[in-house]
């Protein structure tokens, strides 16, 4: 698959430490795990070694799955290039790219003080140029379509939900638009006695890439994709 790569992790060290819609009073019902590929850092979990192997290497399948889907998003906006985005991701898995896979555990909410209007996943958009969302059995996600309705996207077997991005939508002029998304709360008492897993895939720009609206229409100023990253982390992060 390809050479391996030294990778930073975050653990989120509890529940409720991020929130994704900073709208709400509170933080999400949930934890994480981060692979974040960074060639200069050596830092993981002790007795884990299958799992960082795992990791790389859904990191660089997914790349090739980016890949092809990138540049049949080029095909259908006509764009000159079909490669123009392709080219643009070719450094996933090193330190010289945003791309990031993020495991999520969503706790059983049975036993838990769940506060008004908190939920499991606050309303957001991704913010990278594609996101592949690999979900269990477990459901809970929905999408808001443009009637803004939220429509159910339950765990369908043997496929990926593809999400568009805030940088893809910013890159095509709002040819492309981003796919605002949450996870509710379990209704049923059987949901809300399970935990729900997902792993989401974060394709995003090299490091570098300038996000630039390629119909010329100049709609968004340029900005460089970390610039670009760094700014939405500051708006959903809050750690307390």
């Amino acid at each position: 698959m390809g050479r391996r790569t030294r990778a930073v992790v975050a653990q989120e060290p509890r529940i409720a430490s991020q929130t994704q819609d900073v709208k709400r009073p509170h933080m999400d019902l949930r934890e994480g795990f981060l692979f974040y590929p960074l060639a200069t850092a050596k830092v993981w979990p002790e007795g884990m070694p299958a799992l960082k192997v795992n990791m790389e290497d859904l990191m660089l399948t997914g790349k090739e799955l980016l890949h092809r889907v990138l540049e049949v998003i080029a095909r259908g906006l006509k764009c000159k290039d079909p490669l123009i985005f392709v080219k643009k991701h070719q450094k996933a898995g090193t330190a010289e790219s945003c791309t990031s896979i993020r495991l999520n555990h969503y706790p059983p909410t049975a036993d838990i003080e769940v506060e008004e209007k908190q939920v499991r996943c606050g309303e957001h958009s991704d913010y990278g140029s594609i996101t592949f969302l690999f979900q269990k059995d477990k459901g809970g996600l929905e999408v808001l379509n443009r009637q803004g309705q939220w429509v159910s996207a339950p765990p369908i077997y043997g496929t990926i939900v593809v999400n568009i991005g805030d940088a893809l939508q910013r890159w095509s002029g709002d040819k492309l638009l981003s796919s605002k998304h949450r996870v509710v709360n379990p209704v049923s008492e059987s949901d809300k006695q399970a935990d729900r897993y997902s792993i989401a895939y974060f394709g995003s720009p090299d490091m570098g890439t300038i996000l630039e609206c390629t119909d010329g229409s100049k709609k968004y100023p340029p900005i460089e994709i970390s610039e670009y990253t760094r700014q939405q982390h500051t708006k959903q992060y809050s750690i307390s």
